[in-house]
């Protein structure tokens, strides 16, 4: 589970992270289980979007940009490309094959991403969440339109956390640099557990 901000970079660096082998649940929401005995992710089929200067740093995203408007973003400098505002669908199936995108799974780590550009060099840290209640706060959304809730709907932050009890955590700040971020991401998870 990936968690930020708007415009952190979350569905850049989990379309890296598909392209390392991992699959795709859900854009902008997920959905959190009870543990019994693991906590599940439960998805929605909402497909990532993503603007310009994610496509063009990725040869398999590149695709989705149509060829008359590449020349026209590739010569842009890249202050200038993170400012566009314009966002092109990720098709999952398209871009990475077929069976890759999935609307639930067991949860086996959180990532908080809290770079920034011009930060340096992106870390990946093991985080103690109960030494961080920021981290928990940063993973709760509301439900929004997507499940017709009511707009004072709100989360219990300890109920949550509970749900959240045993799953590893980590958070990615410094800089911006989604290759870096999701290969420390990657070994950080194939690591034995301590």
């Amino acid at each position: 589970l990936l968690a930020g901000v708007a415009g952190a970079g979350k569905s850049t660096l989990a379309l890296r992270m598909v392209g390392m082998g991992l699959d795709f649940m859900s854009n902008d929401r997920l959905l959190l289980g009870p543990r019994k005995p693991q906590s599940r992710l439960f998805g929605l089929a909402k497909m990532p979007r993503i603007n310009p200067g994610t496509a063009l740093a990725d040869p398999v995203l590149r695709r989705i940009i149509p060829a008359a408007e590449l020349d026209g973003y590739a010569s842009l400098p890249e202050d200038r490309l993170w400012e566009v505002e314009r966002k092109y669908d990720a098709v999952i199936g398209e871009l990475f094959g077929p069976g890759r995108f999935r609307l639930d799974a067991t949860l086996f780590a959180v990532a908080v991403l809290t770079g920034r550009r011009g930060g340096g060099r992106p870390t990946v840290s093991p985080v103690d969440r109960a030494a961080r209640p920021d981290q928990v706060a940063r993973i709760i959304k509301r439900p929004g339109i997507f499940l017709g809730s009511s707009r004072g709907m709100d989360h219990d932050p300890a109920a949550f956390a509970a749900r959240l009890g045993g799953i590893a955590a980590f958070e990615i700040s410094g800089g911006v640099d989604f290759a870096a971020a999701a290969h420390g991401l990657m070994e950080l998870l194939a690591a034995p557990a301590a």
